[in-house]
Parts: C-alpha cells; structure tokens; sequence
C-alpha cells in the first residue's frame, strides 16, 4: 500500500493506492489548513480499506514548488511519517504532476506541442516547468515573469503551446500570441503519481536531508 500526497497550491490533494486501485481526497483549502487536512484525509482513506497506517509501506511526496507554507506542511508529514513507519519516500516535481493532470485531460496533446505547467509564484511571477508533447522537459521549476518578452521566444519552436496550471489567468492579460492557449485550474493531484508516465519520474529521497523545490527563498515570496 502506497500513500501520496501534494500540498503545493490551495489543493490539498491524497491519494492511495492499495491492490492495484487508486483512491483519493482532493479539496481547495481557503485556510491554510493543510497540515491537518493531510492527516484527515489519510485516515479517511485508509478507513475506506479497512486498513491501518502500518499497511503503507512508501510515501510520495510532491515537491513544488509553490506555497511555501505548503510545501514545508508536505515535507514534515512526509518525514514523520516514514521515520515513525521505517519506510521510503519517493519525490515528485508538482509541476510534473500538472502536466499528467493536463495531459490526460481531453485535449489532444501532439508531439510537437509544448504544455507549460505553472504554480502562482504571487506578484506578476509563476513557478513554471515546460515539457514537450512526449513528456521531455525544456526547462523545470523556474520563476518565470508574466511578460510577453519572456514567452514570446518560444512562439515560433513549437505548433502549439498550452499554458496550464494554477494562477495562470494573470498571464492570459499578456499571451496573445495566436499558438498559446491559457487552461486554468488544472491542479497537481496525487494520483497522478500511480499512472505509468509519472512512475518513472519519481525520486527516492533521503528521509532525514531532503527539501522541496523552493526556487524562491521565504523573504522573496
């Protein structure tokens, strides 16, 4: 039994996997109470399988970047529990996650497409991470601005470019250009991480020294 969970945007997001079926919680928190919405929302899965917490046997964990406060909620409930359980943790890029999300969503995504995954990094910046339509990262988890210069260069490489993720509205002001198309409200979810595409792309990490992808410091935010 496998339990994953991202807490990097407003969506508190967990998911379990148990005999080859998935179950999850996903649910937008206005109140910053991730730390005991992750708790619950595990135990309410684990209830659903009639099962207890000494059943998992590994954690994922997104990794962001996006919120600070959630990713170091992420982190913590991670590490407590793989020491109180002597378990594994596995990590994964949260905008990887957006781009499965996205991906496996009804859009017919080409080869020669670009999806950019983005998580609000506030003011007019996202935490943003290309990959082409095969999965291939162009670039990951960097604080891009909300300017048409920034983008502009990537009109003419690749048919068709989707703009995808969480606070992106703010950049549909700004991308005009004829071959973007701006999605917002796709949300890393955790079951994402039990597809075939993501599986590989996961990270074994060292319980006692990993951190999130946090590209900007807390004083930057």
């Amino acid at each position: 039994m496998q339990i994953a969970f991202d807490t990097s945007t407003p969506m508190c997001s967990v998911a379990l996997q148990a005999g080859g079926q998935v179950d999850s919680i996903n649910e937008v928190l206005k109140d910053n109470s991730h730390s005991e919405a992750v708790f619950s929302f595990i135990e309410k899965l684990l209830d659903r399988q009639n099962a207890t917490i000494n059943d998992v046997k590994s954690i994922v964990v997104g990794l962001g970047p996006g919120s600070y406060t959630g990713l170091r909620v992420a982190a913590s409930a991670a590490k407590g529990l793989a020491y109180a359980l002597d378990i594994p943790i596995y990590g994964i890029s949260s905008l990887r996650l957006i781009r499965e999300k996205f991906t496996n969503s009804q859009i017919s995504v080409a080869q020669d497409d670009l999806v950019i995954s983005c998580i609000d990094a506030r003011r007019m910046e996202v935490y943003a991470s290309a990959f082409t339509g095969q999965g291939k990262a162009v670039f990951e988890n960097k604080a891009v601005k909300a300017n048409a210069e920034t983008w502009k260069e990537l009109e003419n490489k690749f048919k068709s470019i989707y703009v995808v993720g969480v606070g992106v509205l703010k950049l549909k002001q700004v991308l005009t250009l004829s071959n973007i198309q701006v999605v917002e409200d796709i949300y890393p979810l955790a079951e994402q991480v039990f597809s075939q595409n993501v599986k590989s792309y996961l990270e074994p990490l060292d319980m006692a020294y990993f951190e999130p992808i946090y590209v900007k410091q807390f004083g930057e935010l």
